[in-house]
């Protein structure tokens, strides 16, 4: 599990900071591999559409809105991505010494987990990460992970296409709004 070691290897090694921005790092990244698996390999070596001070898809928004747009992902998964650049935004923009159980991190937390219902579904799982908002990042931010690695990988075209939903997320527990 490629994915999973980059993860594994920061959780509770360093700040609340550091854990969020290698872990909406390593999301964008396989965000984009999701894209490039689908597109007409670039011209030359440099991808103009995600390198580059006028790149597109540049962003971590970018990649997470057209993901959807394009059918790759949920609305739900992406409600819980733009969660994750909210977190990440705040740490890696703001100044100060906050951590994942300030508000508002703490309730954007709260709703990714809440989102697919791993702690619902397997309330045996919490107690591992001693129930604190750190562990519950890294449940919710393995999932996302697991996730866009399998189906960056796979060969799939498209959610809309299949109508099928994203494994880890149940229907009962996300309202959209």
């Amino acid at each position: 599990m490629k994915w999973y070691d980059p993860l594994k290897r920061e959780f509770g090694k360093g700040t609340d900071r550091a854990y969020a921005i290698v872990a909406a790092a390593l999301i964008e990244d396989l965000l984009e591999r999701l894209h490039i698996k689908h597109f007409v390999p670039p011209a030359s070596k440099e991808d103009s559409l995600f390198a580059g001070p006028n790149a597109p898809l540049g962003s971590f928004s970018a990649k997470i809105d057209l993901a959807y747009r394009l059918g790759f992902i949920s609305a739900r998964l992406c409600s819980d991505l733009h969660l994750l650049r909210k977190i990440r935004n705040r740490f890696a923009h703001e100044h100060g010494d906050f951590d994942f159980d300030v508000d508002p991190i703490c309730g954007w937390i709260a709703d990714l987990t809440r989102s697919h219902g791993i702690f619902d579904r397997n309330p045996s799982i919490r107690p591992i990460y001693g129930g604190s908002k750190s562990g519950e990042f890294f449940i919710a931010t393995s999932w996302i992970a697991a996730f866009l690695c399998a189906y960056a990988e796979d060969d799939v075209t498209s959610f809309a296409e299949e109508q099928h939903s994203e494994w880890g997320y149940t229907t009962t527990t996300f309202e959209e709004g």
